[in-house]
């Protein structure tokens, strides 16, 4: 299993990485956020797409489980990412892109746990 703060500093440093080759210098938070938050709706459009497809093909009985877990994954992932991004920025300014990075890794996890639910189906 990956250790969850390596992987949340790790995505930020390929956020942070990005903005510097983008801007030719490290960009003002608001950049780096709005990079995440690019990212993050990106994995978030993924989660979507491997939702519908599973909804089309599980079996009528199974739905409605399916519908209200994959509802509870959503509030645990977003409470999960405010109380790791609330540690990892203590309170500074990087919340909001440590908040979208941390959701946008969640997001990704679900993801390919969703796609081998999907190859099972």
């Amino acid at each position: 299993m990956q250790n969850p703060i390596k992987s949340h500093l790790y995505f930020a440093a390929i956020v942070l990485n990005f903005s510097v080759m983008s801007c030719g210098l490290v960009c003002a938070q608001s950049e780096a956020t709005s990079l995440a938050e690019s990212a993050y709706k990106h994995s978030d459009i993924q989660l979507n797409e491997v939702y519908k497809k599973i909804i089309n093909r599980i079996p009528p009985n199974a739905k409605q489980g399916f519908v209200e877990s994959q509802r509870a994954w959503i509030a645990f992932r977003d409470l999960d990412a405010k109380c790791r991004a609330g540690i990892a920025s203590q309170g500074g300014s990087s919340y909001s892109t440590d908040y979208l990075a941390i959701l946008t890794e969640l997001t990704e996890e679900r993801v390919a746990h969703l796609k081998t639910l999907l190859l099972a189906l």
